[in-house]
């Protein structure tokens, strides 16, 4: 049963970053444009429940005697950039779209691979690269997309490609922090950069004074709660331990689940369209996906005989 807990792990914080588009279009109702002020929120009330946590004695966080320099890229990488990307993306994209596109994280995480470890795909792996990509662009161009819809995906790209480097870089953060020390140390340094943006930002708009505008209300409480709790504190907690337990092309696979979630959210709680473009784009992308991680594993059956 103990050799099942990573993969239990990693099935739990992909339904959980599943739900996090939802909770982040209910908060966007809200701030409407103003995304630092969400991001500013969210991780300052995760940073304030962890920090209440460790000060009562039931976090247990060691930094003194370790190198802490790792801890900026694993920020800098995600929750920063990933979230300024993802929060963006999700102004002009439909949550359905954006779940599909997270589905290449292993297709990213595999041309990193090639290009840090000198890990190279096979032809095979190229093609089904190719599949998801074919994908993205029936779902990208169906109906003629507007250029507001290829930007979201393009910003949408670049988030997911800085969480699979945030991947890499806490790979080998875990070497000498725990899953809980790495989400403290990100959700503390996301917190002070999104709120010093958030603040300068409606200062030079003129609104400062109404920085706190909307944030009693139900929707903007519970989305920012379970954005906090849920995603920020928990998902992150067990996706850190994922990568430290598990392979990076194992972790990524699960994605694949976050974009079923994903969708699945957008149909039935959001009432996203999602039409016949969409049914062969999310075919392609996941069953290339799937067909590239299979290929992965065979593989590395075959060199371990």
């Amino acid at each position: 049963m103990k050799k099942y807990i990573p993969l239990l792990s990693a099935a739990a914080s992909s339904i959980l970053f599943g739900f996090s588009y939802f909770a982040v279009k209910l908060v966007l109702d809200v701030v409407g444009d103003d995304t630092f002020r969400l991001l500013s929120v969210r991780f300052t009330v995760a940073a304030i429940i962890m920090t209440a946590l460790w000060a009562t004695g039931i976090l247990k966080l060691r930094f003194r005697g370790k190198d802490c320099r790792i801890l900026i890229p694993c920020a800098l990488c995600s929750p920063i950039c990933y979230f300024i990307f993802e929060t963006t993306a999700l102004q002009i994209i439909a949550s359905s779209q954006a779940g599909l596109m997270t589905s290449m994280s292993p297709v990213i995480t595999m041309v990193l691979a090639a290009l840090i470890f000198k890990d190279f795909p096979t032809k095979k792996q190229v093609f089904y690269v190719g599949m998801t990509l074919v994908g993205l662009i029936i779902i990208n161009y169906q109906g003629g997309s507007s250029g507001g819809a290829l930007t979201g995906m393009i910003l949408m790209f670049f988030s997911i490609f800085a969480g699979c480097c945030s991947s890499i870089v806490v790979k080998y953060a875990s070497a000498q922090f725990n899953p809980v020390e790495i989400v403290y140390s990100n959700t503390c340094l996301a917190a002070i950069v999104f709120s010093v943006i958030a603040v300068v930002q409606n200062a030079a708009w003129g609104r400062l004074d109404h920085f706190f505008d909307g944030m009693l209300t139900p929707t903007f409480v519970i989305g920012i709660l379970y954005l906090a709790i849920g995603c920020s504190l928990i998902a992150f907690g067990l996706n850190y331990y994922n990568v430290s337990k598990l392979p990076l092309s194992i972790v990524s696979s699960f994605s694949a689940l976050t974009t079923v979630v994903t969708i699945l959210v957008g149909i039935f709680l959001l009432d996203e369209p999602f039409r016949l473009a969409d049914g062969i784009g999310s075919i392609l992308i996941v069953g290339g996906v799937w067909l590239m991680n299979n290929s992965g594993h065979e593989a590395t059956s075959q060199q371990a005989q």
